[in-house]
């Protein structure tokens, strides 16, 4: 009799053990079925879950998920009951809930078996994976999408290439840039369309990034379009690995041929005028084209590495440090003046400066020339002189007719006066008086004559 029991209870309990797999075993069949919707999992669910309990009789079943409530056909509010919550990794969060109509005897969790809660808790966690992967693979097939019409319809050039170099996939923005169609840029390797000049550092990068070195790139590179002529690129270059083996590159390509083509010519320009061109910035030269090396008679590094107290003539330094901060405030687009500088030798020369407002490598800075009229404001000051002298002459002369006028007419009258006395019949005493007034007139007329001469032998002095 004691065994027969004992048979019955250890079959009871291996039949309550193979309805807990097998209830198991259909979720996670109904879970696999991708063509159900969220309520039709559940809904199905719910019937699956009774089946796993040991009084399925009497058994009701409550799913809570994302603000959404499933229940069996006779579930109510009960105290009998076992609860197990899960929450997603977006944050969403459910439970399972499984009730008894009646009451049961008690066993490990009220009337529920310990293998019951280890049954809901297990439910719970399938649950919570089934629908993490699912997210995760939505999220994924969103980004995906995403990335290909991102990658098919940017203006941006975007390819996929091989750890080979071969590319892979290609847009048609990159076809338009390099002038092939798809199908012919699949069948070549980025080698093939770069410039010979340009190959190795574009392999030392992606032979680094295979060796996990580093795990993106980007440079400035020469592509050879399909008719032959140069498309200068910026290229962007990004590693994609599985588990830490890489797989293929992804490749961005803006193409810069006319920013390029304008800074080539401005060098050019630049470095061919023969007026100094110098851009200044966080108190120091940072470029100086060749004329400016050459007005200075310092070399290039020396002129990156002067201060401007060494440079510019000491009277002179604060209106070009106002003028310098003037631009950087945007207070003044450009300005020009004169200032004196001095070259290496501390030959002092003057030059006519013109600045403006820029930028370069991204921070405010002043680009302008210098030109050197050193010649011009010698001959200025030269002018003035002269123009001074030419002035006081003027003077001069005015001062020596002024003393023609008043001190040389006053004698030169009096004798021409007493001149005429003569021609008259006088007595011989007044003719002796009126000869020697005349000769006391020509005697003062002599030495204002010869005061003159000294006042103009002074002069000429």
């Amino acid at each position: 009799r004691v065994l027969q029991q004992v048979i019955e209870q250890k079959t009871h309990q291996v039949n309550e053990r193979v309805k807990e797999l097998t209830t198991i075993y259909k979720i996670n069949k109904l879970l696999q079925n991708e063509n159900l919707e969220i309520k039709e999992v559940f809904g199905q669910m719910l019937g699956l879950i009774r089946s796993g309990w040991q009084y399925e009789n009497y058994c009701e079943t409550r799913i809570i998920f994302d603000g959404q409530t499933f229940i069996s056909p006779g579930y109510q509010i009960s105290e009998e009951k076992q609860v197990a919550t899960f929450e997603l990794a977006d944050g969403r969060q459910g439970s399972i809930e499984v009730i008894y109509t009646k009451e049961m005897p008690a066993a490990f969790e009220g009337p529920f078996l310990k293998e019951e809660r280890d049954l809901i808790d297990a439910i719970a966690e399938i649950v919570e994976i089934y629908f993490n992967k699912a997210t995760q693979q939505r999220a994924l097939s969103e980004s995906e999408a995403k990335f290909r019409g991102a990658f098919e319809h940017s203006a941006t050039g975007m390819g996929l290439v091989s750890i080979e170099g071969r590319w892979q996939s290609v847009n048609k923005g990159l076809c338009e840039m390099l002038g092939y169609t798809e199908a012919e840029l699949l069948e070549l390797t980025f080698v093939k369309i770069t410039h010979p000049d340009d190959v190795h550092t574009d392999i030392e990068h992606r032979e680094k990034m295979i060796r996990g070195e580093q795990d993106h790139y980007q440079i400035e590179k020469r592509y050879i379009h399909k008719k032959g002529f140069i498309v200068w690129v910026s290229v962007n270059v990004a590693v994609i690995r599985s588990d830490e083996k890489p797989m293929y590159f992804v490749v961005q390509v803006e193409n810069i041929t006319s920013r390029i083509e304008s800074q080539l010519k401005f060098r050019n320009l630049v470095e061919k005028s023969p007026v100094g061109v110098y851009i200044f910035q966080n108190k120091h030269f940072v470029y100086v084209n060749p004329a400016f090396v050459q007005q200075s008679r310092y070399n290039e590094q020396e002129l990156l590495e002067l201060p401007l107290t060494r440079f510019i003539h000491e009277d002179d330094l604060s209106k070009v440090v106002e003028n310098i901060q003037m631009r950087l405030d945007q207070q003044q687009d450009e300005s020009r003046y004169q200032i004196r500088v001095y070259t290496k030798s501390r030959e002092m020369l003057w030059i006519e400066i013109h600045g403006a407002a820029t930028i370069y490598e991204g921070l405010p800075a002043v680009i302008g020339t210098m030109v050197d009229v050193t010649h011009r404001v010698k001959m200025e000051i030269e002018r003035e002189k002269i123009l001074e002298d030419i002035i006081q002459r003027n003077r001069d002369l005015e001062e020596f007719s002024y003393i023609v006028s008043h001190n040389i007419r006053a004698p030169l009258a009096t004798l021409l006066g007493l001149g005429n006395l003569l021609k008259l019949d006088l007595p011989d005493d007044e003719k002796s008086q009126v000869v020697q007034g005349m000769g006391e007139c020509a005697d003062r007329l002599d030495q204002m004559v010869k005061d003159v001469t000294k006042i103009l032998d002074g002069k000429e002095n």
